[in-house]
């Protein structure tokens, strides 16, 4: 018998106020597409279970765009408590899912080949905590982690930073790929400045 695919949910953090960039991350225009638009219509093999949104400041209006992308959201009413506590809202809205896709909305330049990467790397090597993206021997976004990661991950305090588990943790998995923008997150005006020039140099056309 063909082993079942494991059931992967997605949870994409948006929950942030954008403070140093001056605007919402989600809603960053780029190329004609908001940074979550560009994420939403990413694929992974197998298929998403579910893709939950992580909102926080601005929920309604971050929330009312990933309903009209097809994606749920869950509130963060602690957003401003940290990073950590958003993850852990998402974990605990995604259902019966083996495994957890975390992908920050302010990395909209992943492709789908660096999902592809991921997926490859837990058919080819199972078992694994987590499976960590990786340029240039350095660690990116996206990353999969399982439920029992999870459950050390829902133990955190909501300010406790993820690397504090991701780092020491031993049984891990590497999709090694080529796109430097896994690590490549927009924090201030002039990294979406330079997101705008990539993506023009690949013959997108320079959002308004």
């Amino acid at each position: 018998m063909t082993p079942e695919r494991p059931k992967v949910a997605r949870i994409i953090l948006a929950a942030g106020a954008g403070s140093r960039m001056g605007k919402i991350k989600a809603l960053l225009p780029l190329c004609g597409q908001t940074a979550l638009e560009r994420i939403a219509k990413l694929e992974f093999t197998p298929d998403f279970t579910e893709t939950q949104v992580v909102c926080g400041f601005e929920a309604d209006q971050v929330g009312a765009a990933a309903a009209a992308l097809g994606l749920q959201s869950t509130i963060n009413e602690s957003w401003q408590n940290g990073q950590t506590g958003s993850l852990i809202k998402g974990i605990q809205a995604c259902h019966n899912a083996d495994y957890y896709l975390l992908h920050p909305v302010d990395l909209p330049l992943i492709e789908a080949a660096d999902y592809e990467a991921l997926a490859a790397s837990m058919a080819h090597d199972p078992g694994r905590l987590i499976y960590v993206t990786s340029f240039a021997q350095r660690r990116g976004h996206p990353i999969v982690f399982d439920k029992a990661f999870a459950e050390r991950v829902c133990a955190l305090g909501p300010d406790d930073p993820l690397r504090n588990l991701t780092r020491t943790e031993k049984n891990v998995g590497y999709a090694h790929v080529s796109n430097p923008w896994v690590r490549g997150d927009l924090d201030v005006p002039e990294d979406l400045e330079k997101a705008r020039r990539h993506l023009d140099s690949k013959g997108e056309s320079k959002s308004p």
